[in-house]
This record gives structure tokens, C-alpha cells and sequence, in this order.
């Protein structure tokens, strides 16, 4: 398909009188140069012929073509999406993916984990995080299927903290009325508490 959303289907010749290629009526695609048809975007097609044509104008057809027009995105979400806080560093996110022509296992998931750019998964829907550093975590994930449509990407963020928070208690040196003063502070540093 090119910039201008139309398919290009092209055809050359190996020797003999040919001249020209047609499509089955005439209309459907127009010859841009040479053995290049372009064929308009938004009419789906099926089972069209292709014939070549030599000087006297004879035709022949010399392929069947079929085309399969998808220009619709696939839809991507999150089966299990982590809590804004884990303590732990190891698990699986899930996706679910859908298209209007596309079976499931046949879409792409590519995944971008702090900025380091879309990777497509090994998997199949499941993507396994292994050993992360603590500390803010953002993926966007995006499903892709195999006539190139992209889905918009979607977020998931969430914070790895394995540390425990302090707790720092103090005792007042003296009692009053038989009563302690205990004075006491708890610290995480990466939930802010």
C-alpha cells in the first residue's frame, strides 16, 4: 500500500509481444506506469483477474488475484493489570487482543518498558517481567496485525517497592502518673509515606 492509501500491484514481462495489463473490467484499477496498477482505497475486493494484452490487443489472463483489504486496527487491553504498588519483582501481565479480520494468535504485542523502544513478545499475550529494579515502573503496549495496523498504545504503570518502611520509636527519659511517652515515625521512601 502506498502513502496515498492505495494498493500497488505490480506486473512485469519476460520476453513475447506484451504491452499492457488490465484489469477484469477496465475500471477497477487504472495504470499508473508500465506493469503498476493502483488500485483506490475503501472498495473491497475479491477474486479479481489480470490480463495482459500484446500489440494487437489479444488479452490473456495471466493471474488471478485476490485482495484482502484491512485497514482497521486491532484492539489491545489489559487482562491483569498490577496494582499502583507490588512488592515483588517478578510476575506476568496478560493482554487481550481483538481485530475485525484478524484471528487472535495472528496479532502482534509489542511492549515499551521505560522508554527503551517496542519489542514484540515472545508469548503469544503474555508478557514475563523478570528481576526489576525498584522503583517507578511504565509500559506501553501496543497490538499490530499483519496487514501493518497498529492499535494506539496503552499504559501501565506501576511502582516496585521491596523495601520495607522504618519504623523509629523514642521513649521519653522520665513517667508521669504512671505513663510513658512513646513517640514514634514510619519512613518508605518510594511510597512517600
Amino acid at each position: 500500500m502506498n502513502k496515498n492509501g492505495e494498493t500497488v500491484a505490480t506486473f512485469g514481462q519476460k520476453g513475447g509481444p506484451a504491452t499492457n495489463f488490465y484489469g477484469f473490467s477496465g475500471t477497477d484499477f487504472y495504470q499508473k506506469d508500465y506493469g503498476e496498477f493502483l488500485y483506490p482505497l475503501g472498495i473491497f475486493v475479491r477474486d479479481k483477474k489480470i490480463y495482459v494484452a500484446d500489440t494487437s490487443n489479444s488479452r490473456v489472463q495471466v493471474i488471478p488475484l485476490s485482495i484482502f483489504f484491512d485497514i482497521i486496527p486491532p484492539k489491545i487491553s489489559v487482562q491483569n493489570s498490577p496494582e499502583r504498588f507490588i512488592n515483588e519483582n517478578s510476575f506476568n501481565i496478560t493482554f487481550k487482543v481483538s481485530d475485525d479480520r484478524t484471528p487472535q494468535d495472528k496479532i502482534n504485542i509489542y511492549i515499551n518498558i521505560n522508554g527503551n523502544g517496542f519489542n514484540k513478545i515472545s508469548g503469544g499475550d503474555t508478557l514475563r517481567l523478570i528481576n526489576l529494579s525498584e522503583g517507578p515502573c511504565r509500559i506501553f503496549a501496543k497490538a499490530v496485525d499483519p496487514a501493518g495496523n497498529e492499535s494506539d498504545p496503552i499504559k501501565i504503570e506501576f511502582i516496585v517497592d521491596l523495601t520495607p518502611p522504618e519504623i523509629n520509636f523514642s521513649l521519653s527519659g522520665s513517667t508521669e502518673n504512671n505513663k510513658v511517652t512513646l513517640n514514634g515515625s514510619v519512613s518508605d521512601g518510594l511510597s512517600g509515606v
